[in-house]
């Protein structure tokens, strides 16, 4: 579909194909659509439209925004990624809390009403679909999480590696070995990194306790450091598991998880919450066995 195609079905009696018109225009939209849309927006009556409007509405805002009055077509080349970063956080915001509260809200009523209803509940079946169901929503919602910058604050780094390991190993017992900074303070999205970091000590904790037979001998603490350079803060998990059987690159696709009973979402939720903070993560196989998991985020002046 091409702009003015979009355009003019802006105009449909249907509420489907208006809001497939405003999907495309979120990708295709210009300055001077900015005027339609909002008026389209505002006469809009289907919540789902509106909020796809919004997106599109937005998009253009802030894309805008960032491009300098006197900028030629050469300087500009490198907004369309930026534009489609921002786009899909607010894609992803949409459709995450479309899901928690519109459906969210059922699977819980459905839960309840499966516990009065079916005789031993705790032991069936469907408590055992209905918790999976749960658990991808509590990891949509963490993925939610992943996409908003929050506040940032002063913390200290060495601190929250402490907290992290301890909330993650409280019932494991896994040895760790943590080497770095004391105190390093820095200013930044607190939450963010705590996100990303659970699911690195967890999957190394996993992959610890995923050995069995000769493997098990000689196991090596998972090494946790972290520090700093000039324009970045890494942190290094490196774990002496049974180390990836698959694609890296699979991994960090949202659904996709080597372990049973995952959700998949782990990695991704890690991977959208570094982009978020103008970094990245990147999963490593070590030599004989285990990943070295990191993480690099750019500093804020």
């Amino acid at each position: 579909m091409n702009r003015q195609e979009a355009l003019d079905l802006l105009n449909s009696n249907s509420p489907h194909e208006r809001f497939k018109a405003a999907h495309a225009l979120n990708k295709v939209a210009v300055y001077d659509d900015l005027r339609v849309l909002k008026q389209a927006k505002h006469s809009e009556t289907d919540l789902y439209v509106i909020k796809r409007l919004e997106v599109a509405i937005s998009g253009i805002e802030q894309f805008f925004e960032k491009v300098e009055p006197h900028s030629n077509q050469d300087n500009n080349e490198g907004y369309d990624e930026k534009l489609f970063e921002h786009a899909k956080a607010q894609a992803i915001e949409w459709i995450s809390g479309l899901l928690l509260h519109e459906v969210g809200a059922k699977l819980g009523l459905a839960s309840y009403e499966a516990s009065n209803e079916i005789t031993n509940y705790e032991n069936s079946k469907t408590k055992h679909h209905i918790d999976n169901l749960l658990n991808i929503f509590d990891a949509i919602e963490s993925l939610r999480r992943a996409t908003n910058t929050f506040k940032a604050e002063e913390f200290d780094l060495a601190e929250l590696i402490d907290n992290v390991i301890n909330v993650e190993n409280s019932s494991k017992s896994v040895e760790f070995m943590v080497v770095g900074i004391r105190p390093l303070i820095i200013n930044g999205h607190k939450n963010l990194i705590n996100l990303a970091l659970c699911n690195g000590i967890r999957n190394a904790i996993d992959a610890i306790l995923s050995l069995s037979g000769p493997l098990i001998n000689n196991i090596s603490p998972i090494v946790v450091t972290w520090g700093e350079t000039e324009s970045d803060y890494w942190i290094a998990v490196l774990d002496d598991g049974i180390g990836i059987s698959s694609s890296i690159n699979q991994l960090f696709e949202i659904g996709k998880s080597t372990k049973k009973g995952h959700t998949g979402f782990g990695l991704a939720i890690a991977k959208q919450a570094l982009e978020t903070l103008g970094g990245y993560v990147t999963l490593e196989p070590q030599e004989e066995r285990g990943v070295k998991y990191e993480m690099r985020w750019e500093k804020k002046s």
